[in-house]
Formats: C-alpha cells, structure tokens, sequence
C-alpha cells in the first residue's frame, strides 16, 4: 500500500493536481480567517442561506446536464457539437431556475438588489461549471492549476474584498457576482477550442436524461445533508447560529482537501481509461479508493493529536475554544471525512451505470438526516452536526457492503 502511495505521488500530472487543491485552499484559509474575526455572524449567516438555496436550484436543475456531460466526453467523436449541446441546454435551464428564485425572492421578502445579484450569480455560477467540466475532462492540467486558484479568488477573495469597503450582506453577494463574472470570462478564454453554436437535439437529451436523472435525487438528498442544516437552524434558533455554525462547518470541511486531489487527478484518468478498457479502469478505480481510505485514516488521527490552540489560526478563540463548539467541530469533521469517501466512491456507480443505487442509499441518508434536523429546536448544533455524520456514515456503510459484494462477485466470475 505504501510503495503504491509512494509511486503515484511520483508523478507530474498528481503533482499538479495537488497544486490545482493546495493554492486555492490558502486562499480559502485567508477567507475563513476574515469571516470568523471581522464579519458579524448574524450577516454572515443570512449570506450563507442565500447562496445554499442558489446551491439548491443548481443542485437540481444542472445535475443530469453536468453528470453526462463528464459521463459522455471522452466517448463522442465531435466534441464541438457535443460540448455546444451542452452550452445550448443551459439557456433554458438558467431560464427556470430563475424562476424558482423569484418565488424564493417574494416568499422571504428579499430585497430587489439581492435577488438582482443572486440572479447574475446563479446564471455565471452555472456556466462557469460548464466550462470548468469541460477543461477538466479534456485533462488540460496546467488550466485546471489556473482555473482552480482563479476560482478561489472570485468565491472568496474578490466578496471579502469588496465586503471590507461596504460591511453588508448585499456586499458579499455583490463580490461574489463580480467574482464569477471575471471568473468566466477566464474560463471562457481557457475553453475556447471549439466554435460556439446553437445545437439542441431531442434524441440525444433523452439519451442524457434517461442516463442520469437519478442523479437530481442524489443531488437533492447531498444538499438535504450538507445544507438543508442551515435553514432549520436559523428556523429553530437563529442567524447568528447560521454563521457559527457555517464558520466550523467550511473549516472542518478542509478534510476533503485529499478528495479534491483525487476527483482532480484521478477521475479524469479513469473516466478516459473506462473509454478504453472498462475492466482496467474499474479495477483502477476500487485500487484508488482502498488508498484514499488509508489515507483518510492518517488524516483524521492527525487530526484527533493537534490542540484546540492552532484552530484560532482560523477560527475565532471566541468560537473555536468554546468547548461545546469545539465539540461539534470535531463530528463535523469526521463527517467531512466520510463525506468525501462518498464523493469518491459515487463516481464507481456512475461508470457502471448504477446510480439509481446511490439514490436510494443517499435517499434513506436525507430522510435520516431530516428527522435529525427537527431535534434542533431541543438539542441546538449538536443534533445538526450529528445528523450529517449520520447521514454521511448510513452513506458509507451501504457503499462499503455494495462495493464489498461487488468485488467478491468479481472474484468469482
């Protein structure tokens, strides 16, 4: 296992792959530090509720678009037209989803400047992520290095930014905006190996659809376990808990560092390799996953050996030695290291074309995690944390067994 380690870390392309992960997540340490000392945490956590319901429109509208996408790039023979079929349906897509955030809009009573600018967020957000799939699916690694740290600087760097001059909730969306603007125009000029066209062919999007509609499901379960936390807890408590609680979550959640790595080297690989030879590259892929699991083990007992102390390098001392916030940050983060397990190990299930599996393990996850969510209003963040490593452990046990039996059956055939 080791020498396995040793000899996949000796390679250029992981090397910058883990470049693409490690530049943006100091950007990222620059950020959180700002938020958790200089943003009131009532503010932050209105701003934090906006952007997770933008998440929850995309989560459902551009699932099945961006699952077949990566799915069906590296099988197409005239990836011009395959890629514009693509960048055709996001009108349309981006037509309804604006929809659904005017009726959001009018039920919170927000503001028209914040829905304006949560609007142009929503609408750059969903072509950058085109863009973004296709530069990394064609594997062009110096790019996606580019794209990833410019990435970090629009979510992150540019609202702080303009948040230090303004102090206001409005600020950090309009940053964000201003951000993803710049940030596909970039992509855009990266991207541009194909002249852009308006191709739309009925055949083909039910080919699409009928191939990964099982991921809205599994895209809308995520959400209900990654962020559907925060409206019960600003429902049964309040913004300020909302920031809090959103502020341990991002760090904890740096714990996906390695599974970026992976998703950013890795999965580009195989995805091409299962092109090729399908049986090669899903062996490949099980021999990454027993790595990363071994990995993720070292992570976490590192984890568990550092003092409280070198967290307020990020997070607040008023927070962060809180013992009862301390105390949550840590099921957080054992969560956020089994939810990147998942990450992983859902992309197996989409080769093989079983990703109505994943809907109904990640189905009976959100249901669990629902219910958890109700003890918010008697048990406060401790029962929201605890109910997202339910759902990501419930996740993890059913893979695991699947996997286990598939492998078994494997060795049998």
């Amino acid at each position: 296992m080791v020498e396995s380690i040793k000899h996949i870390f000796m390679r250029k392309g992981l090397r910058l792959s883990i470049y693409s992960v490690l530049i943006p997540m100091l950007l990222q340490f620059v950020y959180i530090r700002y938020v958790s000392y200089s943003v009131d945490e009532a503010l932050y956590g209105n701003f934090i509720l906006y952007v997770s319901f933008v998440s929850l429109i995309a989560a459902l509208i551009f699932s099945i678009p961006f699952a077949a996408i990566t799915r069906y790039i590296n099988e197409t023979s005239n990836k011009e037209a395959f890629i514009n079929e693509f960048l055709t349906l996001l009108w349309p897509l981006n037509v309804i989803g604006l929809l659904i955030l005017y009726v959001y809009a009018l039920y919170r009573d927000m503001d028209m400047e914040i829905f304006t600018y949560l609007a142009a967020y929503f609408i750059l957000m969903s072509r950058y992520s085109m863009n973004k799939i296709i530069i990394f699916n064609l594997i062009k690694r110096k790019q996606y290095l580019y794209v990833s740290i410019f990435e970090k600087v629009a979510r992150f760097i540019i609202p702080i930014s303009v948040f230090y001059f303004y102090q206001s909730d409005l600020a950090l969306i309009v940053g964000l905006s201003l951000g993803y603007a710049m940030l596909v125009g970039y992509t855009i000029v990266e991207s541009k190996t194909f002249k852009s066209k308006f191709i739309f062919s009925y055949r083909k999007v039910k080919i699409y659809f009928f191939y990964a509609y099982p991921v809205i499901f599994t895209a809308l379960a995520s959400w209900i376990i990654s962020l559907s936390d925060r409206f019960f807890i600003d429902y049964f408590m309040d913004g300020a808990s909302v920031g809090i609680y959103s502020i341990l979550s991002q760090v904890s959640g740096f714990a996906s560092i390695f599974g970026s790595i992976f998703t950013v080297y890795a999965q580009a690989i195989i995805y091409k390799k299962y092109s090729e030879d399908k049986q090669i590259a899903l062996d490949m892929y099980l021999r990454y996953i027993k790595i990363m699991l071994f990995i993720f083990i070292v992570v976490y007992i590192i984890f568990l050996l550092l003092p409280k102390v070198v967290f307020t390098v990020l997070i607040n001392p008023s927070i962060i030695l809180n013992p009862d916030y301390f105390f949550i940050f840590n099921i957080l983060f054992f969560s956020a290291v089994l939810g990147v397990f998942v990450t992983i190990s859902s992309h197996f299930f989409h080769l093989i074309n079983k990703i109505y599996i994943l809907t109904f393990f990640w189905g009976i996850a959100a249901i669990i995690n629902l219910v958890g969510n109700f003890y918010i209003e008697d048990y406060g963040l401790v029962a929201a944390s605890l109910s997202t490593l339910a759902s990501n452990a419930i996740v993890v046990l059913f893979m695991y067994l699947w996997l286990s039996r598939y492998h078994f059956k494997k060795l049998r055939g």
